[in-house]
């Protein structure tokens, strides 16, 4: 057996009831009363912060909100009119390819009907 693998036993000390974490934590020289004034204080500072975010996110949201329904009014005219014009121009396109595909068409037919057969 290696000597890493076995650990030598703590020697029991029954005398000695089991202590505290707070005082194990205080031998160590960490005072947890001192933590936890620095965790309070820092969770009122992180309150205070995240209520002062939050009222600038609903102020901004409340902003937001009325451009959009100021723009929305304002759009309805233009939206109708610019539906309107694409409708339109669909339409044009849709009849810019038909008179293309005659013209195609017509050029592979000949001017004097379908193309003559070879004779063989």
């Amino acid at each position: 057996m290696n000597e890493l693998e076995t650990l030598p036993e703590e020697p029991k000390n029954e005398q000695q009831p089991p202590r505290s974490i707070r005082e194990q934590l205080k031998d160590w020289g960490f005072d947890l009363d001192v933590f936890e004034e620095r965790a309070k204080k820092a969770r009122g500072e992180a309150k205070e912060e995240y209520g002062d975010v939050m009222e600038k996110v609903r102020d901004g949201l409340a902003k937001a909100k009325v451009q959009l329904s100021e723009v929305a009014k304002a759009s309805k005219p233009a939206g109708a009119e610019l539906k309107v014009g694409f409708e339109k121009a669909w339409s044009e396109i849709v009849a810019a390819v038909r008179r293309a595909e005659e013209k195609a068409a017509e050029q592979k037919r000949g001017p004097s009907g379908p193309p003559p057969e070879n004779p063989a």
